[in-house]
This record gives structure tokens, sequence and C-alpha cells, in this order.
């Protein structure tokens, strides 16, 4: 679920899933997109808060909600979908004129963390944390984590954190460049948010908005080839023994076992 509030100036989008750490749907990614695409012609709009409820910021993709889709023999057009749903939000963020904040309330994993990534400024509580996990489901990250990362990382960094599925603490994202700042709680990441929502409202909106458009197309020219290319990985991806384990081992709660394979 998610929901939104309008109030003073700030737009403030909130996952609401806790009890299932804000794990979210392709719907919900769809709503996301919507609500921020909604805000740049909305003048109650100055800047957009993005935020998960509880302790949690976002798990990524509702594995459970999303067990049937996963025994679809259309798998693998639903998953082309997905990924299409879920990139719909770097889209978004993107390209939208307004600044897009990132409260992060505490860890994310799978999309929820490559989410964050493409927002325009992130305070993030000292315990959060980025992991990674698709290659623990037989996937490939599935929100152009890859490319930001190996902007920022480079790519041996980039291979060791998505590979091996590591998590990327809040003071290592501090250093990375993922994250702008660390919040000691929940009561001073509010302070923060609010200090940085004001320092945004007294930027000059127009200037501003046309930095933000060229900074992306500088750093990322190549993000919408990208953005073809992972779709038809993926779509093969899922077609694989691999993803099979990886799901089914999710569901057994155990680590997955991949065979090899020749290439």
């Amino acid at each position: 679920m998610i929901k939104t509030e309008i109030k003073d100036g700030v737009k403030t989008i909130t996952i609401s899933n806790p009890q299932r750490k804000n794990a979210i749907s392709p719907s919900d990614a769809k709503k996301i997109s919507e609500e921020i695409r909604n805000s740049v012609s909305d003048e109650r709009v100055d800047v957009i808060v993005i935020t998960g409820e509880g302790d949690f910021f976002c798990s990524g993709l509702d594995l459970a909600e999303s067990r049937e889709d996963l025994s679809r023999e259309d798998i693998q057009d639903i998953f082309e979908w997905h990924v299409e749903e879920f990139v719909s939000i770097i889209r978004a963020t993107t390209e939208c004129p307004k600044f897009v904040v990132g409260k992060i309330n505490g860890p994310s994993a799978g999309f929820g963390a490559e989410m964050i990534y493409w927002f325009d400024y992130k305070i993030a509580v000292k315990d959060a944390y980025f992991a990674e996990i698709f290659t623990k489901r037989g996937l490939i990250p599935d929100a152009c984590g890859i490319p930001f990362l190996a902007n920022l990382a480079g790519p041996t960094r980039t291979l060791q954190k998505i590979i091996f599925a590591e998590k990327i603490k809040a003071k290592e994202a501090l250093e990375l460049g993922i994250i702008n700042e660390i919040a000691e709680n929940q009561d001073e990441l509010d302070l923060k948010i609010k200090v940085v929502v004001e320092k945004i409202k007294k930027a000059p909106p127009g200037a501003s908005s046309k930095i933000k458009m060229l900074t992306y197309e500088s750093a990322f020219p190549y993000l919408e080839s990208h953005i073809r290319k992972l779709r038809v990985l993926q779509a093969k991806q899922v077609l694989s023994e691999e993803f099979i384990e990886g799901i089914s081992s999710f569901f057994r709660k155990e680590e997955p076992n991949f065979k090899k394979i020749r290439f």
C-alpha cells in the first residue's frame, strides 16, 4: 500500500506494508511513479519525500504476493512487465523537475535499495543498509543498480557488492556517495529532512531543475540502453534453473544451492 500526504509544500509518499518489511508489488511501484509524475504540475508540491513505515524502508518485491505470477506459463512476459513497472520510478524520479528526497528510515533490499539510489538527496538512519540480494534469487538487478554503483564505486566493487549480495551499511554508503547524510536516530532523521527541505525550497526552482536534468544526462547517458538490455536478460533469466532454485529456497527459508552451468 502506498500512502500520500501533502503539507507545507511537501508531498510525502510512504510505503506502508510493515508486516512484510514494506515489500512492494509492481502495482505499488507504478503508484509511486504516478505520484511523482502527478507532482510536477501540482502547485501545492515543492518537494517530494519518499519513506517507509516503521523501521524498514523497503524489502523489495513482495514475493509472497507475487507467488501466483511465479508459476504462470507467461512468466517471461510477466517479468518484462515487472522490470518496466520498477524502472518507471527511476524514469519518474530522474525526469521530475522537482527534488525527490529519500527519508531512509531503515534497511532496504533488492528493488528497495535500487529505488533509493535514484533519489536526488538521501538521508539515512545509521542502522540502515542497502542489500543487493538479486543473486540469492537467481536474478539480476532489476532497477538499474548496476550502472548507478558502477558509476560511483567502479566495476570491481560493484561486482563484489552485487554478485556476493553484500550489504552496504550506512557509513559505507555515505563514503561511496549513495547517501548524503546519516542520522543517529528517527528523531534526528526528521530534523535533518526538515532542514534539507527548507534548503531546497529556497533554491531557484528553474535553475535547480535544469541542473538536475543535466547532471543525470551527464552521469547516465546510456540509461535507456541499459533498461532495454535489462528487460531482455531478466526475461531469459526467469526461465533458468537458477531462478527456480532461488525462489524455491526463499519459500523454504534456506540458502540457495546453485548448480554449475556450461556456457
